[in-house]
């Protein structure tokens, strides 16, 4: 089924037998349905700007070379984002070593292939929302109208560090909203961690909850066209950047989208002193190297922690008055 669905969406049949296809046996390697799909849209994303005219399982992969690589490093480089061509470079060559384990790609091509470099530019860090944008943010949805609380939880549940996918994989039974407890089973690498809402962000769970119904399915649920009437299916990725967006625009907060919100969790957390292992166990990552590149404090977090430490001033000496 859930092969069925990202064929859907991506043009691949991941449901058949991989055989002897270096991309059906690449993607079959793959821990989760998200990290699929988003390979599958990688290697799209290649053909595109290289200018192929076949599908992903038609391209003839087994011919590409290092200095191929190294050439689309370059043209993405000039389109995209270090992120996003670091993906695609690593979509490739993952397809690549299935053709030399197939037998496809000759081992020295494959030694050759391996030293190809990633792009090395720093990444956009993206934002975080102080506390006046979160409430600057949320104030925007209206609790009277059905949209606006299904986009108040779907904000929720992202400030609470659910990824996008995560928060439109969670299902209705994942959320307790006695205790604020969300069992996120189908996290980045097929990973599972609980997170938690709590105070205000619970109550707009439990309000969205109370009009969604207790139908199982998707958690957040898409609108019809009106903008009043549920259904009980998952809306579309892009349509979370959208809404984001829209909030964002509405609050007069500046370009903000889903991931600055998971950053924002964490550097909200970190500068109210929460422990940065706490930290990174919420947000799934298994390195505080990962979570440290979520803590946007910036010099002003430096300047707070250097005041932790107190020298006593000449008036404080012992026996001074």
């Amino acid at each position: 089924m859930m092969a069925e669905q990202i064929a859907v969406r991506t043009t691949v049949d991941l449901a058949k037998d991989p055989g002897g296809h270096p991309v059906l046996a690449y993607l079959a390697s793959l821990r989760s349905p998200q990290s699929q799909g988003a390979m599958v849209a990688a290697l799209e994303r290649v053909l595109r700007v290289v200018g192929a005219d076949t599908g992903v399982l038609d391209f003839p992969w087994q011919g590409t070379r290092a200095a191929d690589l190294d050439a689309l490093v370059n043209k993405l480089a000039r389109r995209y984002a270090p992120g996003t061509v670091n993906l695609c470079l690593a979509a490739v060559k993952g397809v690549l070593r299935k053709c030399w384990e197939l037998d496809l790609l000759g081992a020295k091509e494959w030694a050759l292939v391996g030293q190809v470099r990633r792009d090395a530019r720093s990444p956009k860090r993206g934002r975080a929302l102080d506390q006046d944008g979160i409430d600057a943010l949320m104030a925007t949805c209206d609790p009277a109208t059905p949209a606006g609380l299904r986009d108040g939880a779907l904000l929720v549940l992202l400030l609470a560090n659910l990824r996008r996918s995560e928060a439109l994989a969670l299902q209705s039974a994942d959320v307790d909203l006695d205790t604020g407890q969300l069992d996120v089973r189908r996290g980045k690498g097929g990973k599972s961690r609980t997170a938690f809402v709590l105070n205000g962000g619970r109550d707009w769970l439990r309000s969205w909850a109370t009009l969604r119904g207790p139908t199982p399915g998707p958690f957040i649920t898409a609108l019809s066209t009106n903008g009043k009437d549920l259904a009980i299916r998952s809306i579309e990725p892009h349509r979370v950047n959208g809404i984001v967006r829209a909030h964002a625009t509405a609050a007069k907060l500046g370009p903000l989208t889903p991931h600055d919100l998971r950053r924002t969790y964490a550097t909200i957390l970190l500068q109210r002193a929460a422990d940065p292992m706490v930290v990174a166990s919420l947000m799934g990552h298994a390195s505080l190297d990962t979570t440290r590149l979520y803590d946007l404090r910036g010099e002003d977090g430096k300047v707070a922690a250097a005041g932790l430490m107190h020298v006593p001033g000449p008036a404080e000496r012992g026996g001074a008055k």
